[in-house]
């Protein structure tokens, strides 16, 4: 068997129905997500397995913060455009 080198599959997979219940999204939005490269994933049979890290990646990069009160940034400008997905993505 040949050896994976790959990190975001350290954490092991995760089934699609589990994927759209921690992003507490449907089913297929999770599909429209895959076929739009948003989330990778790997066919097993016949399943579709989605990496835990990739799922937390995306999430994680969809954060957003509202605007301080007084008008300054939550000082993190840099990594604001640094996004997995475009946040229309997550619009059913």
């Amino acid at each position: 068997m040949t050896q994976i080198n790959n990190e975001i599959l350290d954490d092991g997979l995760e089934r699609v129905a589990d994927a759209a219940r921690f992003l507490g999204v449907s089913r297929s939005l999770i599909y429209k997500l895959l076929n739009a490269g948003a989330l990778p994933s790997a066919k097993i049979g016949n399943s579709r397995r989605i990496p835990i890290r990739a799922v937390r990646e995306l999430a994680a990069a969809s954060l957003t913060q509202k605007p301080r009160p007084d008008g300054r940034g939550d000082g993190n400008e840099e990594a604001a455009g640094d996004t997995a997905a475009s946040p229309e993505l997550f619009t059913d």
